[in-house]
């Protein structure tokens, strides 16, 4: 995803599809955009006195990062978005993927899936949706892009390890559910898989039912369509 700011010689209100959107207001972060030439900060604006100072005397709203204001802001969006379709579903529609190919399931439900990985892979992509908790609830977890909850990984046969040199990108920390230690995708985990001269077969153990995702119900169908 690709953001583009649009400065203008007087801080003001852009239309975005309609919607009333601020132009860049330099709060200080100027030299951290990409194709910025000339000098580059060194050390940003670290205390948010700069930030703070700006929003306070030249934006058009007030900043407002927290409270019942947010909270009332979420619900509403929530609403709205039922209104036109768009809802909640358990469906993950997670899929392996190796060198670009998403391998079929040998086993898939709510608990995991199993996948036969051909010979001479040694990384797999475990993709799916993604969820941040808060933008349902301001009150519950804060971290963006939440994928699947992965509980185990098992290749042929034998456990791997959730540390970083398996879970080798795309993942969150380490963290515990109850006695169970598992570790949360952000929606592309990258999977190191060990040399193997045959294919062989990944299990993955999954904790179902702890988060819910954006699907399309239009017309009752949920959709199926994969993170990018």
């Amino acid at each position: 995803m690709t953001y583009v700011h649009v400065e203008l010689d007087r801080h003001a209100l852009l239309l975005a599809e309609g919607l009333a959107a601020e132009s860049y207001l330099d709060t200080g972060n100027r030299g951290l955009f990409a194709g910025v030439g000339g000098v580059r900060e060194m050390e940003p604006d670290m205390l948010g006195t700069l930030s703070a100072r700006a929003w306070d005397e030249r934006a058009c709203a007030p900043l407002t990062l927290g409270g019942p204001a947010v909270m009332a802001a979420h619900r509403a969006l929530c609403e709205r978005a039922a209104a036109i379709g768009h809802g909640l579903g358990e469906d993950a529609d997670l899929r392996v993927i190796a060198d670009g190919v998403a391998l079929a399931p040998l086993r898939e439900d709510a608990a995991g899936m199993t996948v036969r990985v051909p010979a001479g892979v040694r990384r797999v992509v475990l993709r799916s949706r993604v969820m941040a908790p808060n933008q349902i609830d301001p009150a519950r977890d804060d971290r963006r892009g939440l994928g699947v909850a992965v509980a185990g990984l098992r290749w042929g046969g034998a456990e791997l390890s959730l540390g970083d040199a398996v879970c080798a990108g795309g993942f969150h920390a380490l963290e515990w559910a109850g006695s169970l230690e598992m570790r949360w995708t952000a929606g592309a985990g990258e999977v190191a898989l060990p040399v193997s001269a045959t294919s062989a077969l990944l299990e993955i153990t999954l904790l179902p039912g702890l988060l819910s995702y954006p699907v399309v119900t239009r017309a009752g169908v949920v959709s199926r369509s994969r993170v990018g």
